[in-house]
């Protein structure tokens, strides 16, 4: 029998509780689209791990 559901990643790329804390946040009818940037947004910085921190700086990012 199948677990419970986590949240989909894509491989090798995860998030932690507090960044997926703040996306739940976001207003459900954007949250796939922003979701979907913040992760290009890890993967072009190298980034394996979406955090808080990572949040930040996406979010500096995306406002200018």
């Amino acid at each position: 029998a199948a677990g419970p559901r986590q949240p989909e990643e894509p491989a090798g790329l995860a998030w932690t509780a507090g960044a997926l804390a703040r996306l739940d946040r976001i207003p459900e009818m954007v949250r796939p689209m922003a979701r979907e940037g913040i992760e290009r947004y890890a993967k072009n910085a190298g980034r394996g791990v979406v955090d808080e921190a990572l949040l930040e700086e996406a979010r500096a990012v995306f406002a200018s």
